[in-house]
């Protein structure tokens, strides 16, 4: 289970993602802030810190792509995980969410199970380096 101090900043435009996401994060103890829209959830991440983000990388201001790198750009060590999730091809879209500075990225739908073993798994490697 996580650590009832890490928070998650979620940026989804679409409600019932963002509603069944919140649900299993703050089920095993993560606090949630969540944004529909790219910009607001850059303005999110500067004034909570969150420990990672999940991001949807069709959002309807600008793409996942853009936030990585707004959030990427701006000094924090270490910086959150990021995760982008996607309708498209993972394998279409890895290079480039790599690219723009995501540490993992995963399938639409989300299995829930795997998304919260993926951020348990980056958030330890985040804590080790």
């Amino acid at each position: 289970m996580a650590s009832a101090k890490k928070s998650i900043l979620l940026i989804e435009d679409e409600p019932h993602i963002v509603m069944g996401l919140r649900d299993a994060l703050e089920f095993e103890g993560f606090r949630v802030v969540s944004a529909g829209r790219g910009r607001d959830g850059v303005g999110l991440w500067k004034t909570e810190s969150p420990d990672a983000i999940i991001l949807d990388l069709m959002l309807p201001d600008m793409n996942g792509y853009e936030v990585t790198r707004q959030l990427r750009a701006r000094p924090q060590a270490p910086g959150p995980v990021i995760v982008m999730l996607t309708g498209r091809d993972i394998v279409e879209v890895d290079a480039e969410a790599r690219a723009a500075g995501a540490d993992g990225i995963m399938a639409k739908p989300v299995d829930r199970r795997r998304l919260l073993a993926l951020l348990e798994t980056l958030l330890q490697e985040r804590r080790a380096a």
